[in-house]
């Protein structure tokens, strides 16, 4: 699920209007049975008690469910210890994957649609994101 968590960020984020931002504080903590525990950093408690009841509760558990592919319900909580661990992991998992930013960039310089694309253009590609 933290794989996906962007993906989630932008399902919630188009349900429920100013979500998308709040969320980006926010790490999945763990998933047991049909509860899926969010934490957010004491530093955001104000936007955590965003997601405490009504509509932006509803699209934050609607875009897990759809992640996960069956129906759950959201636990919000703020300061938890798991917290520091999930944000850990996140930093882990980009650092491993920026070391491998550089053959997929040389990857799509070889697909003939964008060379063309960049000819016509006179472009160069800067970033590719997944």
């Amino acid at each position: 699920m933290r794989k996906a968590w962007h993906e989630i960020q932008e399902k919630v984020g188009r349900q429920a209007v100013n979500t998308k931002g709040k969320l980006a504080d926010a790490r999945p903590l763990s998933v047991v049975g049909q509860t899926v525990t969010i934490g957010f950093d004491p530093e955001f408690e104000d936007e955590a008690t965003l997601f405490g009841s009504g509509r932006e509760r509803l699209a934050l558990e609607h875009g897990i469910s759809g992640c996960l592919g069956r129906a759950v319900k959201a636990h919000v909580v703020v300061g938890d210890a798991g917290f520091e661990d999930a944000l850990t992991e996140e930093c882990a998992s980009e650092a491993a994957s920026d070391s491998t930013a550089e053959p997929r960039r040389k990857d799509w310089t070889k697909d003939e649609a964008v060379k063309r694309a960049l000819d016509v253009l006179d472009g160069s590609i800067i970033d590719v994101r997944d």
